[in-house]
């Protein structure tokens, strides 16, 4: 029995394997794309939407605002690549300003304390992220609460939303000893 069925086990490993291995993770299965709504974002209209509220809140305030990705992975880092001026790296921050949550490398980059007195503009997938109190509890002044739907080759690609925050306030940093803000 071995020797008959070997060849077409044998083939139907190789379907599944190329299935499991190409097709599924480029194409997904038929009305399953959750995995690939990072890819079809459209980051680069995403981030001029956010350069345009920038450029509002500068005019407003004189002061060129920062941007916070209110996410674990990647929107911060989309934020910070996709930066039309090109130095985005330098004023981009992640959840861990308002947030104890660990925020990959950001909070050992750029602790709190260095964003304290800047206004900040937030960014997140979901909108009561932006309405959490631990937010409005950081903020001297809340804007209002933006939609922002990027597209990707002229097709709509998601939607995040925006909110700017005036004059962060930085938590007090920990007992001596620790290193950690809380």
């Amino acid at each position: 029995m071995l020797a008959r069925t070997w060849v077409p086990v044998l083939h139907a490993l190789m379907v599944g394997f190329a299935f499991a291995l190409f097709y599924y993770p480029v194409y997904g299965l038929a009305g399953l794309h959750r995995h690939h709504a990072y890819l079809q974002t459209g980051w680069r209209d995403l981030r001029a939407q956010v350069q345009a509220i920038e450029d509002e809140v500068l005019a407003e305030t004189g002061r060129r605002p920062a941007v916070v990705g209110l996410d674990k992975h990647n929107t911060a880092d989309e934020m910070a690549y996709y930066d039309p001026r090109g130095d985005g790296a330098r004023d981009t921050a992640s959840r861990h300003l308002f947030y104890d949550e660990d925020a990959l490398m950001y909070e050992f980059w750029f602790p709190p304390q260095a964003f304290d007195g800047r206004d900040l503009i937030l960014v997140a997938r979901s909108r009561g992220d932006l309405e959490d109190a631990r937010v409005a509890g950081r903020a001297t002044r809340l804007g209002p609460v933006r939609t922002l739907e990027p597209r990707k080759h002229g097709a709509p690609a998601g939607r995040y939303y925006a909110r700017v925050v005036y004059g962060y306030r930085a938590p007090e940093r920990a007992a001596a000893g620790t290193g950690q803000a809380r």
